[in-house]
């Protein structure tokens, strides 16, 4: 029975793994759709192993190592394929902009590896998570994404570019290996006295999801980040006074 508790966790990171190999053989199957939404699926596993771990007091060197790994395929290479196979799609002459999306995979390994050695991310993180990255980018193709709910108007048209798509794919590169603090969802308690930020947030976004389903999720992402400013703005600003 204790060795089943102990290996739990790694049970689960290992389905988010299968995840997102199931993802890419979707998506090398041309269902773009359906390949985003492992990217969700991806996401549960890895809160329930990160949770499971906790509650069983399961720590160890190779869930950590094998966490990290199943992040890079699922919360890296995938996202990366998919705005890669986006921007061939909706515009295929522009070739050479299809490959500015796999920085992607890259970049989310530097993210992780630094995630792996930085002891200032226990309480909050420096960059932004790959699995915020990468739930970002599957809400634009998921069922009920983004292209969903913008088909057929201007801001599709914008949207899913293959300028803006590169454009975006190099943000998202820059938030992950970037220094900006973003708070934590790792909560202790469900508190707003302890958590104000993180727990108007968590309400925000369910009531987005509610309405825009998988597009709202995107939105999250984007509030998430806009959250993480004003928390760092307000505290600056208190530390002054």
């Amino acid at each position: 029975m204790k060795g089943i508790q102990r290996n739990l966790p790694n049970l689960l990171t290992s389905l988010n793994l299968l995840s997102g190999v199931v993802g890419l053989l979707l998506l090398m199957q041309g269902n773009i759709g359906i390949a985003s939404l492992m990217i969700l699926i991806a996401g549960v596993f890895d809160f329930l192993d990160g949770m499971v771990a906790r509650l069983l007091h399961v720590k160890s060197i190779l869930g950590k190592e094998l966490d990290s790994l199943a992040d890079v395929v699922s919360f890296g290479v995938l996202p990366g394929f998919i705005l890669y196979s986006i921007v061939l799609l909706q515009n295929p002459e522009w070739v050479i902009l299809s490959f500015v999306p796999l920085l992607i995979p890259i970049f989310s390994a530097l993210r992780l590896a630094k995630f792996n050695i930085d002891n200032r991310q226990e309480e909050e993180f420096r960059g932004m998570p790959t699995p915020a990255m990468a739930i970002f980018v599957a809400s634009l193709q998921a069922p009920y994404g983004i292209s969903d709910l913008f088909e057929q108007t201007n801001i599709y048209s914008f949207l899913f570019h293959p300028i803006t798509l590169s454009a975006i794919s190099l943000i998202l590169c820059i938030l992950m290996i970037s220094e900006l603090r973003l708070f934590s969802l790792k909560l202790k308690k469900i508190s707003f006295a302890a958590y104000p930020y993180a727990m108007f947030f968590l309400i925000i976004a369910v009531l987005l999801v509610s309405v825009f389903k998988t597009a709202g999720l995107g939105f999250s992402i984007i509030i998430y980040i806009v959250v993480s400013v004003i928390k760092l703005l307000v505290e600056r600003k208190a530390r002054k006074v």
